[in-house]
């Protein structure tokens, strides 16, 4: 016999053996498939999808002092996940919105950036990564303009004072004549008058220099979490312990991740390695615990800010005592002009306070340009959103059913050789040769 006609005698048994167990093969078929559905069922089902932002930075001085390798750090942080569940009305425990989150860096040499969600509905991990997109664009905003917007508070309120001022100068000379013209002083009188005038320009052009001192004061302090953010990054960039404990329990996982691909749960090491990237990841936390409650901690991001603090909390100081002395000066040389000439007095300071209205005015609107300068040169856009899709991180439903379905047939069909197999009877040819040893001449029906 050929190996061709001993092939097709074997495929013709197997044919037969399925097809007298039939109704076996079919009731294992149905009985597997209930199962697998069941499994499908309860099986929970994760969905992954991204939006992509793109990050437009500028080299002036008005540029955001974040840059793009902190962006990944600010998409996940405290602030914006807070807002992100305040704005959707989430349910979601903060942990599980880090957990599940993933902000990716920028690729070599590109500005955009893809954060992505992981959720069990579709709808609900394109919501939140589009809601985390949107305010990660609306804080990097607000962080890019805090600075000129309590700039732009403080000289409102300095105009309105100013405006309120020179509404009463007027009421005043109106009620006392002032509104007719006056002669002419002697020239010691005017020399005190322009005195004035120059004290209360100076005074002016002193006090706006004050108001937007105390402004940038005000910017120079940084976001409370943004700044323990910068400071324990800096803090475990320069701790070598930790970097090292890191690397190892990164490389551990790897190779844990690699050993369950290739190996069953049964195999030997995998105990070992498992315990020891447990003993990794807690030396990684520990070691982190302790370099951020070090005495010896230092970052120099948080002390470059506290400094610049400080400085322009002095400057702020040295404007105080600048306004201060010109006031007293104003006062002195004012009491010596107030016998001569209460009237001339009250039109110097309405010219006074309408000159520093104007150079107010002026100055509010540099800070409106700096604003919008700041804004177009660093700010963070959303280019695409996330929408929602079938696609899951592990197999999808279809193709999962249908490996379900080729497995289950094929365990219907060995339960039809298993039942073969422990039929005792002899109904082929080839078992009676393989008993006796010798060949089956013939045979009498079937």
């Amino acid at each position: 016999m050929t190996y061709v006609q001993a092939t097709a005698v074997q495929v013709k048994e197997a044919y037969t053996t399925v097809w007298r167990h039939r109704y076996l093969v079919v009731l294992a078929f149905i009985v597997f498939m209930a199962i697998s559905v069941a499994l499908i069922a309860i099986t929970p089902r994760l969905y992954r999808v991204g939006a992509n932002v793109l990050i437009v930075n500028g080299n002036s001085r008005n540029d955001p002092t974040l840059s793009s390798p902190d962006l990944p750090t600010l998409a996940a942080s405290t602030g914006v996940l807070e807002q992100v569940e305040k704005n959707l009305g989430l349910d979601v425990p903060l942990a599980t919105l880090k957990q599940n989150l993933s902000a990716k860096l920028p690729a070599y040499k590109s500005s955009i950036m893809r954060i992505e969600y992981s959720d069990p509905t579709p709808n609900g991990a394109a919501t939140i990564a589009n809601g985390v997109a949107d305010e990660l664009a609306s804080y990097y905003n607000q962080l890019s303009t805090a600075r000129y917007d309590d700039d732009l508070h403080a000289l409102d309120a300095e105009l309105v004072k100013q405006k309120a001022r020179i509404q009463s100068i007027n009421a005043l000379l109106k009620s006392q004549g002032g509104d007719q013209s006056m002669a002419s002083e002697d020239k010691g009188q005017d020399g005190l008058v322009d005195q004035v005038n120059a004290l209360q320009t100076q005074r002016a052009l002193a006090n706006a220099e004050l108001q937007g001192d105390m402004a940038q004061a005000e910017a120079a302090a940084t976001d409370t979490r943004t700044r323990s953010e910068i400071a324990r990054r800096d803090i475990l960039q320069a701790d070598p312990l930790y970097a090292a404990l890191e690397a190892q329990a990164s490389e551990s996982a790897a190779h844990l991740a690699e050993f369950r691909a290739q190996f069953t749960s049964n195999y030997p090491g995998l105990p070992a390695l498992q315990a020891k990237v447990r003993s990794l990841q807690a030396g990684v936390t520990a070691e982190a615990a302790r370099a951020l409650s070090s005495s010896h901690a230092y970052s120099p991001t948080i002390a470059a800010a506290i400094a610049g603090e400080r400085k322009a909390e002095a400057v702020v100081e040295g404007d105080r005592a600048k306004v201060a002395a010109l006031d007293g000066e104003i006062a002195r040389t004012g009491s010596q002009v107030q016998g001569a000439g209460t009237l001339e007095l009250l039109r110097l300071e309405r010219e006074a306070a309408e000159n520093e209205y104007r150079s107010i005015a002026a100055h509010r609107g540099a800070t409106l340009l700096d604003r919008a300068d700041a804004l177009s040169l660093g700010s963070v856009v959303v280019i695409d959103r996330a929408l929602a899709s079938q696609a899951q991180i592990a197999i999808g439903l279809r193709r999962l059913t249908a490996t379900f379905a080729l497995v289950s047939l094929f365990l219907a069909i060995v339960c039809a050789f298993l039942a073969e197999q422990m039929n005792p009877r002899l109904r082929r040819a080839t078992q009676i040769e393989n008993l006796y040893g010798k060949p089956v001449i013939a045979t009498l029906g079937r």
